[in-house]
């Protein structure tokens, strides 16, 4: 991940010495996530604005797109919905328009997640099923294992656990293919949590390592906005936390599952710093750990900000659940 830094920035001087053209600005727009990275968004704002004067100066369609989804991925990631919604859009025009369908995918990808995190499930849904259709003829494999997650989401969502399970199932024999460990971390952590609420308590466990595994491996995050699979996981090693307490005939020890928690609220907690559509997230675990230790004070002001953040960023699954916790710390507080 550092030497994607470094290769980002190394090509800024490199083009920036040639002067203006289309490759700067797709370059300038690899610096707009770089600066998130960096947490200095002033200069991201002053790249994302560059990116935009350079691309459309030269007039180079196809430079402009890879622009714009650089854009969009930085929107998405920020939860700056209006900014996603203009750039992709935009986006996915100028892709039909020439025929690019690597980059349409790209940027209707980003709007399906967009929906996603916002709690639209059936756009979300009906955008990835078009993504899916287009990557199936082509044979985008990386396409086809997103467009695969969603699809059990959105079982997931209906209960449909035997669904979801062969959903992903089928997504991670298409993934195997590939070295697309960002999208691998959803299918591994929703195939966790699949798992739990099958009552499958050594198969979750077990696509839980891989998630964490995964999740080592790509930290800090630099590339893709890629959250579904950290939540997932996140409430799988909590859930299974709070059923050691209770019961020893889980996987692992209640002191290995403590450990795990800690590690997660460590990814969480940099994930956000990146990404601020993590933020509900990592608020949330953290409410949880202080919680299940009995210190419900501290976790009542901490769901209280996962609350406040999930309805500024307008992320109604992440706002329906802080909520939810909310008022299971204060019935407990109560009793």
């Amino acid at each position: 991940s550092m030497l994607m830094l470094y290769a980002n920035f190394r090509n800024l001087n490199l083009s920036e010495r040639l002067g203006p053209s289309a490759e700067l600005a797709v370059i300038y727009s690899h610096m707009v996530m770089t600066m998130g990275v960096f947490q200095m968004p002033k200069w991201g704002s002053w790249y994302h604005r560059r990116s935009l004067e350079v691309a459309r100066e030269f007039d180079d369609k196809s430079a402009l797109a890879t622009v714009l989804v650089g854009l969009g991925v930085n929107a998405v990631g920020t939860g700056d919905w209006d900014e996603a919604s203009q750039v992709l859009e935009e986006c996915l025009e100028l892709c039909s328009q020439l025929g690019d369908l690597k980059q349409w995918a790209e940027a209707a990808s980003l709007r399906g997640d967009a929906a996603l995190l916002t709690g639209d499930l059936e756009e979300g849904l009906e955008r990835y099923l078009d993504v899916y259709g287009r990557a199936e003829r082509k044979g985008s494999l990386g396409h086809l294992g997103l467009s695969l997650r969603t699809q059990a989401m959105m079982a997931l969502q209906q209960n449909d656990l035997s669904k979801a399970r062969q959903l992903l199932t089928k997504a991670e024999h298409v993934l195997e293919e590939t070295t697309e460990k960002l999208i691998q971390i959803d299918v591994s952590g929703l195939r966790a949590l699949v798992e739990f609420e099958s009552g499958a308590m050594a198969e979750a466990y077990e696509h839980l390592q891989r998630a964490m595994s995964l999740l080592a491996e790509t930290m800090p995050p630099i590339a893709y906005p890629r959250i579904f699979g950290l939540r997932a996981a996140s409430r799988v090693v909590l859930d299974m936390l709070e059923r050691s307490r209770t019961t020893a005939d889980g996987p692992a020890d209640s002191r290995s599952l403590q450990t795990h928690a800690e590690t997660m609220q460590r990814y969480l907690k940099t994930y956000a710093r990146v990404f601020r559509i993590g933020e509900p997230a990592a608020r949330l675990h953290t409410a949880r750990m202080l919680w299940l230790q009995g210190r419900h004070a501290k976790a009542s002001t901490e769901v209280a900000e996962a609350v406040a953040v999930a309805q500024r960023l307008r992320m109604q699954p992440d706002l329906a659940e802080a909520q939810a916790l909310a008022a299971t710390i204060a019935g407990s507080g109560r009793s």
